[in-house]
């Protein structure tokens, strides 16, 4: 048992949760950076580095994305996740890097697809690609795709 410092009154605090949208963002160009970074093992004993992207700007600013980069799975997962890395270093202008948090809050432009769930899991986002920041249109409130 603890006693509390001072009495804690909770007949005045509001109850209702803020809605939140976990759904999936549309598919588009989003400026967004990496906020944080973790190598994570998974239950079979593939590795992956989990990436944490942020919209920085627009509609969506504030929403994340979490990204695996496969690290150690099947030949196909390591590829894709290669291509995925490559992108993101030409899109930092690095040649590679062996700290994940070098790659950390250097705004980017993502590619956003929805990936379709499976095994009981709800559609996600995940980027196709990363491209130079400097390469999106200066204002964009909505995905770079969907305007015309």
């Amino acid at each position: 048992m603890a006693k509390m410092d001072e009495y804690f009154d909770a007949t005045n605090i509001d109850l209702e949760l803020p809605t939140q949208d976990f759904s999936p963002l549309p598919p588009g160009d989003y400026p967004m950076m990496v906020v944080a970074s973790e190598n994570k093992e998974a239950q079979s004993g593939n590795k992956y580095l989990d990436l944490t992207l942020e919209i920085i700007e627009g509609q969506y600013k504030g929403r994340k994305i979490w990204q695996k980069i496969h690290l150690k799975n099947s030949d196909k997962a390591v590829a894709i996740s290669k291509r995925e890395m490559g992108s993101l270093c030409a899109a930092i202008k690095v040649n590679g890097f062996d700290e994940s948090s070098d790659v950390h809050n250097q705004p980017i432009i993502g590619t956003v697809i929805i990936e379709k769930g499976r095994n009981g899991y709800k559609d996600s986002n995940k980027c196709s690609i990363f491209k130079p920041y400097n390469s999106a249109p200066a204002t964009s409130a909505t995905p770079a795709t969907s305007a015309t």
